[in-house]
């Protein structure tokens, strides 16, 4: 990969600290295809402390698949609220951290994380790895100014940041707020390319996307050359930047009856985020039992491999692969305007 030689820090077992949104394993695993082209010898691990980002990753073949190809899934979460279970939690973790950070310390591990180990309780295992622990940049579609400005209506989220636990910062596009001298000065960094057009990715992909398609056509009633739509999906509750709590199932709502009007018998095809309250998307599809939609949990680069379009009613991150690889977005929405930036 331009600007990073492999051999630099990747040695024998690559230990991926997944962060609680999809998007960081979506955005990884293309880098750790390429790196498994280049080392193929090496073992890699995914750890995942959330349960609605395992359930979503299981739920995607192509991401499940790949990460088994290379490695294994490691998930941490509990499953009650009982004392019982907290401790029996706990002992789990500490007990798989020991060793991990055992391998650290006497082998050649790099940790790859996301923002997990700049905080405690793993930012211990930081410390015993000061060397080979590696800050990543978790999406590739960047984070500009504007997007943090609209990302705050959602959620107010601090700007004082720290500096990152790394040896070396990888990121993808210069509008990091991490790759500011006030928050990493002195931390070296590697810009990597384009995930979703790297080699070792892109022949994963190709080695999917017929027998994925088949699976999303077999769940419809759609021929080999039915044209397909893309609709992705997120969140349906209370957004600062639209209109109203409502704003987005009646944007769904409405989007997809053009869709249905003007697509001339095309396949819908329903992508949901881990966050989608499917009760809603299954309420929507009842109410229109006649219309060619399915659900799919395809990949976005496979999906992109037949869609003519990808509509969304608010950005996503989902949308970068399909950029990235040809692929139309449009998004529809219907900001207040109180709230535009």
């Amino acid at each position: 990969m331009p600007g990073l030689r492999p051999t630099r820090f990747f040695d024998r077992k690559i230990i991926v600290f997944l962060n609680n949104k999809l998007v960081s394993c979506d955005t990884i695993l293309p880098v750790m295809f390429e790196l498994n082209r280049l080392l193929p010898n090496h073992r890699m691990e995914f750890i995942c402390f959330d349960q609605n980002t395992s359930d979503a990753i299981r739920n995607n073949f192509v991401l499940m698949e790949g990460i088994e190809r290379l490695g294994h899934l490691r998930k941490f979460v509990r499953r009650n609220a009982g004392h019982a279970a907290v401790l029996a939690h706990r002992i789990r973790v500490a007990v798989f951290l020991f060793r991990r950070a055992m391998l650290a310390i006497f082998g050649r591990t790099v940790f790859v994380h996301f923002k997990g180990l700049n905080s405690w309780p793993l930012k211990g295992m930081y410390f015993l790895n000061r060397k080979r622990t590696l800050f990543c940049q978790p999406t590739a579609a960047g984070y500009t100014k504007e997007e943090r400005a609209v990302s705050g209506l959602i959620k107010p989220r601090p700007d004082n940041v720290e500096a990152p636990s790394a040896s070396a910062l990888l990121y993808f596009n210069d509008d990091w707020l991490f790759l500011e001298p006030r928050i990493s000065n002195g931390i070296p960094r590697y810009r990597l390319p384009n995930p979703y057009q790297l080699e070792g990715w892109c022949n994963y992909i190709d080695s999917r996307a017929a027998s994925d398609l088949n699976k999303i056509l077999m769940q419809s009633s759609a021929g080999d050359s039915t044209p397909v739509i893309g609709f992705l999906l997120g969140w349906f509750g209370e957004m600062g930047f639209l209109a109203d709590s409502h704003a987005v199932r009646a944007l769904f709502e409405e989007a997809l009856d053009i869709l249905i009007e003007e697509g001339n018998g095309c396949l819908i095809a329903l992508k949901p985020h881990a966050i989608t309250d499917m009760s809603i998307v299954k309420d929507v599809i009842a109410k229109r039992p006649d219309a060619p939609i399915m659900i799919t949990h395809a990949h976005p680069s496979v999906l992109a491999s037949r869609a003519a379009f990808v509509v969304s009613n608010y950005y996503s991150t989902a949308m970068y692969p399909m950029r990235a690889l040809g692929v139309p977005t449009v998004e529809i929405g219907r900001a207040s305007c109180r709230e535009r930036v």
